[in-house]
């Protein structure tokens, strides 16, 4: 986990694990206080240049589509409410 922006130091707050099971990839980000927080979560274990990238959070209906490229690069950028958490299934698209 590392910050978005210099003075931006809410990323502390944020923990990440992810986990990986045959093809099966998982990655779980909370929010450890009460306060609004952003971080970039860097993504092991994954090959994600030169394709899309699908974040369905288990526990709710959300769903973010990212570019693999962009991932590599910087991470995956959260902003979580206080307390707040995703459970994403992360899903493989299409080449580009």
């Amino acid at each position: 986990m590392f910050s978005c922006w210099k003075a931006n130091t809410t990323y502390a707050n944020l923990t990440a694990h992810s986990w990986k099971h045959g093809d099966a990839y998982r990655l779980v980000v909370v929010n450890l206080m009460p306060t609004q927080s952003q971080g970039m979560v860097h993504l092991p274990r994954l090959e994600l240049g030169g394709r899309r990238w699908t974040f369905r959070d288990v526990l709710s209906d959300d769903v973010y589509e990212r570019d693999g490229d962009e991932l590599a690069l910087r991470g995956l950028y959260v902003d979580l409410s206080g307390y707040g958490f995703h459970l994403f299934r992360v899903e493989a698209g299409q080449a580009v």
